[in-house]
C-alpha cells in the first residue's frame, strides 16, 4: 500500500486535479452515507486532528491522563460527532462506484481530521476504563474498530484503505492498554474476542503493495533481459520513477516463486536479480533517510501519506505491526477471560491451551489458528510472517533469523501490567 501512496504523493501536480472540486462529489455522498455527513459537518468546524496529545497512544509515547482529560474537553463536541458516525457502524453505508472515486487523484480531503477523530475516541475509552469501567472503555474502543471498516469499503480508495489500518491500530493498542491494566466481567471479553476474529483483516492493502512489487519486479526482469537498466523503475505510466519502500528479506521470499518462471523465459538465473535488488534497496535507504520531504510533495495526497505514516517504513510492515497488535489483544483478553473462569491468571501459557486460543482470530493468510503453542520452549509461536509478533508482544524473543517472533509469559498480573 505505501508503494501506491508514494506514487500518488510524487504524481505531477497538475495531475492531481483541483480537490476543491473533487469535494463536493464526496459531500455528495453524505446524502446516505454517514461518513460523508460527518466531513460536511467537518467543514464548518476548525479541527485539524493534528494535536500532538492525539498520539499519547503511540508506540514509544507516554501516556497522560491530565493531558487526556484536556483535550477531551476541547474537542468534546467532535467526540460526540464521532461517535454519531459510529452509531451508524453496523449499518451499510452506500458508496458511489465510477471515475469520481479513481484510485491516484479524487481522494477526500478530511483524512486528517478523521483519524484524529478516532485517536479522540480511543483516548476517551482509555479513561473511561480508569475512571472505573473497563467493560464500556473496551466495547467503545472496539466498536472505533467496527466503523474504520467502513472506511476501506471506499470503493477505489487506497487513502481510505490505509487510515483504516492506521485507525485499527491505534485503537488497538487502546484495546491492549485497556485489556493489561484491567479486570472485566465475562460477556464484554467473550463479545470482543469474537469481534476480534470478525474484523475486516487489513489485506488488500497488503495485496495491492504485493502487486505493485510485483509488477515493478518484473519490469526489473525485462530490464536485466535487454540490459535496459533505466526499464526497471516503475509499471504505472505518467511518473517518471517507482519511489517504493521494501521489505527486503519478505519481499525476496515472498516473490521468488511468481518471478522465477519470469527469469527462466528470458534465460536468467535468480542471482543477476538479487545482486541488482541489494544494489536498490541501498539506494531506498538513502531516500528512507531523508523521508519525508524528499519524497512526498506538496499535494493533498502526499500530506495524508505523512500523517498517517509519518516514518519510513513499508506499510506491508505496518500492515503485518496491525495483524501483530490484533494477536496480541487476542492473548491479554484471553488471559482475561481465563481469570473471570479461574479467579486468577495462568501459571503458564499451555494452561490457555486449547481452550482460550482457539477463541482468537484465524490467520488473515492461511485461515489457520494463528497462535502456536510450543510447550517444550514455552513459548507462544504465531503463524506464518516475520516478526508477525513485534507490535509490542510479551517479551519479545527471537526464535531464529528469518523465522518467526514469539511470546512468553511471567504469570501474574504485575507481569502483564509491565508491558507496553
Amino acid at each position: 500500500l505505501f508503494l501506491a501512496v508514494v506514487v500518488l504523493a510524487v504524481w505531477p501536480d497538475e495531475e492531481l486535479g483541483d480537490e476543491s472540486a473533487v469535494m463536493p462529489e464526496w459531500r455528495g455522498l453524505g446524502e446516505n452515507n454517514p461518513l460523508g455527513e460527518f466531513q460536511a459537518w467537518l467543514e464548518a468546524h476548525p479541527f485539524t486532528g493534528e494535536d500532538d496529545r492525539l498520539r499519547m497512544l503511540r508506540k514509544g509515547r507516554e501516556w497522560d491522563a491530565e493531558a487526556a482529560d484536556a483535550i477531551l474537553r476541547e474537542e468534546a463536541e467532535v467526540l460526540a460527532k464521532f461517535k454519531e458516525l459510529l452509531a451508524h457502524a453496523d449499518e451499510e453505508w452506500e458508496w458511489r462506484e465510477g471515475e469520481d472515486l479513481a484510485v491516484f487523484g479524487r481522494q477526500m480531503p478530511y483524512l486528517k481530521p478523521i483519524q484524529g477523530a478516532a485517536s479522540l475516541l480511543a483516548i476517551d475509552s482509555v479513561r473511561m476504563a480508569e475512571r472505573g469501567d473497563p467493560a464500556g472503555g473496551l466495547l467503545a474502543a472496539n466498536h472505533v474498530i467496527n466503523g474504520s471498516g467502513r472506511l476501506a469499503s471506499a470503493r477505489g480508495s487506497l487513502i481510505h484503505l490505509m487510515v483504516s489500518a492506521s485507525i485499527e491500530k491505534e485503537t488497538l493498542s487502546a484495546m491492549r492498554r485497556i485489556a493489561r491494566n484491567h479486570r472485566f466481567e465475562k460477556e464484554p471479553v467473550r463479545s470482543v474476542i469474537e469481534d476480534l476474529g470478525n474484523y475486516p483483516v487489513p489485506v488488500e492493502p497488503l495485496r495491492f503493495g504485493f502487486q505493485a512489487e510485483y509488477l515493478m519486479f518484473k519490469n526489473l526482469i525485462q530490464g536485466l533481459g535487454t540490459d535496459d537498466s533505466k526499464k526497471w523503475g516503475n509499471p504505472l505510466p505518467g511518473v517518471e520513477r517507482f519511489a517504493f519502500f521494501l521489505q527486503p528479506n519478505t519481499t525476496i521470499n515472498l516473490r521468488r516463486r511468481f518471478l522465477e518462471p519470469e527469469l527462466d523465459a528470458i534465460g536468467k538465473g535468480w542471482s543477476p536479480l538479487n545482486l541488482t535488488f541489494k544494489r536498490e534497496i541501498e539506494q531506498i535507504r538513502e531516500v528512507q533517510r531523508h523521508f519525508p520531504l524528499s519524497v512526498i510533495g506538496p499535494n493533498p495526497i502526499g500530506e495524508s501519506a505523512i500523517s498517517v505514516v509519518p516514518v519510513g517504513q513499508s506499510v506491508t510492515g505496518s500492515v503485518f505491526d496491525t495483524v501483530a497488535l490484533h494477536r496480541l489483544t487476542g492473548v491479554f483478553l484471553a488471559l482475561r477471560l481465563f481469570e473471570i473462569d479461574h479467579g486468577k491468571l495462568p501459571a503458564k501459557l499451555d494452561e490457555l491451551v486449547p481452550a482460550y486460543l482457539s477463541q482468537l482470530p484465524a490467520d488473515p493468510y492461511s485461515e489457520e489458528n494463528a497462535l502456536l503453542w510450543n510447550p517444550a520452549e514455552g513459548i507462544l509461536y504465531s503463524v506464518g510472517r516475520d516478526g508477525i509478533d513485534n507490535g509490542g508482544a510479551i517479551r519479545i524473543k527471537p526464535r531464529e533469523a528469518n523465522s518467526d517472533v514469539g511470546i512468553s509469559w511471567g504469570g501474574n498480573d504485575e507481569a502483564l501490567k509491565e508491558q507496553e
